[in-house]
């Protein structure tokens, strides 16, 4: 063929090819766990008998599960842990872990367990954990999972003490923790697997039967009692990942009323808008909402008197409960709905979707910061680095030129992606496809996401072959 028929071969053949690299990219990593079982003489348990404690700790494997039990004893002590090595696993291409385990059984006067998902990695000798609760559903053993973004791996600690100048270096990560702290008693903990995940998830909440108001105000009370044990020993996170699991029970529960379930979610509402703001002080912000809404639902049901003025009152909280469910478990991977007007003051860019005037991404722009002299100067900097994904630039009046840079989208980000009315936002063409979940359903879905990534390298270089023979 001639000079120009082939060169226009190639570039088709190309872009028939690259998507199929960036799929086998795209799959999810397991790190433990699943289809193909747990790399049982990996983990090791250990207790607080290191410090002088009493607590005790056992690890079986069954029925494809980790179970992990066990007794904190807070005298001495207080913790059992099980963890593993591995080796050295990147995970900057994901956008953060998911944990499927099993439910434990609805008690009206039982908190959530509080468990720290701890990684560590090759850079330091820190190592980083993320906060979560264990599901409660109305039977015991129900399947269910929790999703944990790698931000939230922010905890540095090391025997004992904690750096908060120190970050997870999410490129070299060898190895995972599973903790129980200061959470005095029996304790079960029965994980299915830990999975590095491409996409943000909103995991549903099973759903519980609340047979009456004393239910909620015991569920309510003992929630407080173990939160705000944490939350008195320094462990925020816990806090905040206890309170807010009983909530989201509230809200998908059967039985409580509307305006429980309404408060419920406005204080969840509050809660997630503080954490996308990236505030400094935000976990005792988030701490502090989210006790602020249980205090409110004993206030409201006869038992307190304690209720701040900016949540919303039950009348209120009951009408607006269907938008508030909408807002915070609305399904992820669509992009909130856009409104805006692209017109001469914003410019559009190679490569990137937009611009989107007055619109930006709060609390994950986490490649961070630069002056700049114009929105082209920021594309630059974000098409360097693989993993962004978005920008904000900073396009009107004291912050023009500001250029920030994430690894977050419409569609991972769901409500932090909101209105900026000094920045323009751009989203670079492509990574909206990797990021939106599969609209096939059942059987199909599962075996696109589960096709070989050997196979799609074959294809690459099948096609590679074929442009070099052209090329000759």
């Amino acid at each position: 063929p001639s000079l120009g028929s082939w060169r226009v071969a190639r570039a088709t053949m190309l872009s028939i090819a690259w998507p199929c690299l960036l799929a086998s990219v795209a799959a999810d990593l397991r790190l433990d766990g699943g289809a193909s079982g747990w790399d049982e003489q990996a983990w090791r348990v250990q207790v607080d008998g290191v410090m002088g404690g009493r607590s005790t700790g056992a690890l079986r494997f069954r029925d494809g599960a980790l179970v992990f039990t066990g007794t904190i004893n807070l005298v001495g002590g207080g913790f059992s842990s099980v963890r593993r090595t591995m080796t050295p696993r990147d995970l900057s291409a994901y956008a953060g872990v998911l944990v499927e385990m099993e439910t434990q059984q609805f008690v009206a006067n039982q908190a959530p367990l509080g468990i720290h998902l701890q990684l560590h990695d090759s850079s330091s000798s820190w190592s980083f954990a993320a906060a979560f609760a264990v599901p409660v559903s109305q039977t015991t053993a129900e399947t269910a999972s929790v999703f944990l973004p790698l931000a939230a791996f922010d905890r540095g600690s090391r025997s004992g003490w904690s750096c908060t100048a120190c970050s997870l270096d999410v490129t070299t990560i060898n190895g995972a923790d599973v903790y129980v702290l200061f959470q005095e008693g029996f304790f079960q903990v029965r994980l299915r697997s830990i999975t590095a995940v491409q996409q943000s998830q909103v995991p549903a909440m099973p759903t519980v039967k609340i047979s009456s108001t004393n239910v909620v105000k015991a569920h309510v009370t003992a929630t407080i009692n173990s939160g705000a044990s944490l939350y008195d020993k320094g462990y925020r996170e816990l806090c905040i990942a206890i309170y807010a699991s009983t909530l989201k029970t509230l809200v998908a529960s059967q039985g409580a009323s509307e305006a429980v379930k309404g408060v419920a979610c406005a204080g969840l509402r509050a809660e997630q808008s503080t954490r996308a703001a990236g505030l400094s002080t935000t976990k005792q912000e988030r701490a502090w909402q989210l006790r602020h809404t249980l205090d409110a639902l004993l206030a409201d049901l006869g038992a307190g008197n304690s209720r701040q003025a900016w949540l919303p009152t039950v009348q209120a909280a009951a009408k607006g409960l269907e938008a508030c469910q909408a807002a915070i478990q609305g399904p992820v991977g669509s992009a909130p709905p856009v409104s805006i007007t692209q017109n001469s003051s914003v410019t559009a860019l190679p490569s990137f979707l937009g611009p989107f005037s007055g619109m930006g991404i709060s609390g994950y722009n986490d490649l961070g910061q630069f002056k700049v002299s114009n929105a082209a100067e920021c594309a630059s900097r974000c098409l360097a680095l693989p993993r962004c994904r978005s920008f904000d630039h900073g396009a009107r009046g004291e912050l023009k030129g500001e250029c920030w840079l994430s690894t977050a989208n419409r569609a991972s980000a769901g409500s932090a992606y909101t209105s900026w009315p000094k920045y323009d936002y751009y989203e670079r063409q492509g990574t909206s496809l990797m990021q939106q979940p599969s609209q096939q359903s059942g059987d199909t879905s599962q075996a696109m996401t589960s096709a070989s990534s050997s196979q799609t390298m074959m294809l690459a270089c099948m096609v590679c072959a074929m442009l070099q023979g052209m090329e000759r």
